[in-house]
């Protein structure tokens, strides 16, 4: 008497069940997809920090080895290596992140497109304030290259290429807002 019972419950579960497992299997993968981007980036962003840290300990140490050698042009000549490899590792983590953005918002766009446009959206209008930080770190190796050749000329030109970005980031800030309030209105 059960054995029937439990057959037709079995044939009506089965497919419901399939049916779940599928689209839970689906949604998973698109997660997935969508999340691996950030994972990989996650994992490359953390491992390239342990490897600038023990480059730093070295250039420090070689530093005050220089220091104690008497050798101050070398000292000086390291520093200068530690300055440039510090803004270039900056600039190259602030890339990272951005490449990082754009991928998990190409992803989210190939799955959600309505959601990716908007993401797009908000991703172009942060476009101005990236090219400002971008451009503060070329005005920032421009500055410590001019210094330390004694370009005293090109090291004001650079000072006030820094602070030109650093205005033209503050006035896409405060685009953006105005930006999203005309776009409302139209």
């Amino acid at each position: 008497k059960i054995t029937p019972i439990i057959t037709e419950l079995l044939d009506v579960l089965v497919p419901v069940i399939q049916e779940v497992a599928e689209w839970v299997s689906k949604i998973f993968t698109e997660i997935m997809d969508i999340a691996m981007p950030i994972i990989e980036g996650v994992v490359n962003f953390f491992s390239t920090k342990f490897s600038f840290i023990i480059d730093n300990i070295r250039s420090v140490i070689n530093i005050i080895k220089a220091i104690f050698n008497g050798d101050f042009s070398g000292a000086l000549d390291l520093f200068k290596g530690m300055v440039f490899n510090g803004i270039s590792y900056i600039k190259t983590q602030f890339d990272n992140i951005v490449n990082i953005v754009d991928n998990v918002i190409a992803k989210v766009t190939e799955k959600f497109p309505a959601i990716g446009n908007v993401l797009q959206g908000v991703r172009d209008s942060l476009q101005p304030i990236i090219d400002s930080i971008k451009g503060i770190f070329g005005g920032l190796t421009d500055f410590v290259t001019n210094v330390f050749s004694g370009n005293w000329k090109g090291a004001w030109e650079s000072v006030k290429s820094i602070f030109s970005n650093i205005f033209d980031g503050l006035a896409g800030i405060i685009k953006i807002p105005l930006n999203a309030v005309i776009g409302i209105v139209n």
